[in-house]
């Protein structure tokens, strides 16, 4: 009988453990591509920022900006 329940334990430690070491990198892979996707949302946010700061306004916008200051001034 103490065989059963040594051999009966031992398959519950590694079942548990398997479940345990699925969960952790089920959790892992998660984390990494929310991780993934916010850093890359923020590097295309700072690339626009850079884009609109580097492109000169166009003309239609600078007489629009103008006349706006214009109307409330």
């Amino acid at each position: 009988m103490s065989a059963l329940k040594r051999r009966l334990f031992l398959i519950l430690v590694a079942a548990t453990g398997l479940i345990w070491l699925a969960a952790t990198r089920w959790i892992y892979v998660g984390t990494t591509r929310e991780v993934e996707n916010v850093l890359d949302s923020r590097l295309q946010e700072a690339a626009r920022t850079l884009k609109a700061m580097a492109t000169p306004p166009s003309p239609a916008s600078c007489l629009h900006n103008v006349l706006h200051v214009r109307m409330i001034g």
